[in-house]
């Protein structure tokens, strides 16, 4: 009489992990923080000598649920271990794992240095009309396949409407969007977004018009010391 071994008893399933990309771009092929969710699922599940499913575990680092298919955020980079534990109504269990590697990731932001007027040829000038930025972006590579865009946009001081967005070079860059007029003050608006974030946030700031030592509005009707009147009555 030869005695199985208990392998003859316990279950026989595959682990089957699929990545959710959501927000990513699915030709990154990459699990990224904060942004993509895992499913962990079985397949080929054969259980031994009538025996049934008692239990269930699937688990992603250190976050458990109680059945598969289950689905997960991953919050966390790195190399994380995900698993699913099938038991048995005799008593016998198995657990099947993998490691799965997840990039870094946050929000792009911009960091605006200064905005300056400037002459054509990038040259700061208060009396410039043209306008000299310079920025530095903060993004992640997302193993280099994520690629940051930087836009702006602007409007005068007498207009409550931004024109369209215009994108960016390398910085320092001078705006390449024709004259910014020396008579008027302008809010020019700046964002940056990336393959990942789409949506990204403007960062505002305001450009005097050019400095001159005093000037009268036309009409008469407003003055200012140092840039031009803007205004009515200031």
């Amino acid at each position: 009489f030869v005695i199985p071994s208990e392998s003859e008893y316990l279950p026989e399933f595959s682990l089957v992990t699929q990545r959710i990309d959501g927000s990513v771009p699915e030709d990154f092929g990459e699990y990224v923080k904060g942004r993509s969710r895992i499913k962990l699922d079985i397949s080929g599940l054969k259980l031994k000598y009538g025996a049934s499913v008692s239990s269930y575990t699937a688990k992603v680092d250190t976050i458990s649920k109680n059945s598969v298919p289950s689905t997960f955020d991953l919050n966390k980079a790195g190399n994380i271990t995900v698993s699913v534990t099938v038991r048995d109504s005799r008593g016998f269990s198995v657990k099947k794992s993998k490691t799965v590697s997840v990039c870094d990731y946050s929000a792009p932001c911009l960091k605006i240095n200064s905005l300056s007027r400037c002459d054509e040829n990038g040259i700061k000038n208060t009396s410039g009309t043209r306008l000299l930025a310079d920025f530095s972006p903060v993004y992640s590579s997302v193993g280099g396949k994520n690629i940051p865009k930087i836009t702006y946009k602007y409007r005068m001081a007498d207009s409550s409407v931004f024109g369209g967005e215009i994108e960016l070079g390398e910085s320092p860059c001078v705006l390449p969007d024709g004259e910014f007029l020396n008579n008027s003050s302008y809010t020019v608006a700046f964002r940056i977004t990336d393959s990942v974030t789409t949506d990204g946030e403007f960062f505002e700031r305001e450009v005097p018009s050019s400095a001159i030592p005093f000037n009268i509005r036309n009409g008469g009707k407003g003055a200012a010391f140092g840039c031009y009147a803007e205004k009515d009555d200031e």
